[in-house]
């Protein structure tokens, strides 16, 4: 498992917590490596935390779009947290922000899951 991400079992559902301030084509293949150990178990709900993110390349909207689809095509749950504004801002202007489920806060995903 990837020292840039944190996985917590919560009652109902996975949570990544990504550690590092950037994902990028750098650190992609090892975080990629560490959700796909994850989703092996096909967990019903993963929650991607972004919390701790600043910077995002599109490497890494590609691998959050990967995840996306590989849950989706399992029928689970894939909902995303923690983005700042910035990030915010790239997920609507390339209009990511209508396709993936997106919330404030762990909590308020775990409502839904």
């Amino acid at each position: 498992m990837s020292d840039l991400l944190k996985i917590e079992k919560k009652e109902k559902a996975t949570v990544i917590i990504i550690t590092s301030s950037q994902i990028n084509m750098y650190n992609i293949p090892d975080i990629e490596e560490s959700f796909n150990s994850v989703f092996s178990e096909k967990p019903a709900t993963v929650i991607l935390d972004l919390t701790k993110i600043n910077y995002l390349d599109s490497s890494a909207m590609g691998a959050i779009f990967r995840a996306n689809k590989t849950i989706k095509d399992y029928s689970g749950n894939f909902y995303i947290t923690g983005v700042n504004s910035t990030i915010s801002m790239v997920l609507k202007i390339t209009k990511s922000d209508s396709l993936l489920k997106i919330f404030k806060t762990v909590e308020d995903a775990l409502v839904h899951a």
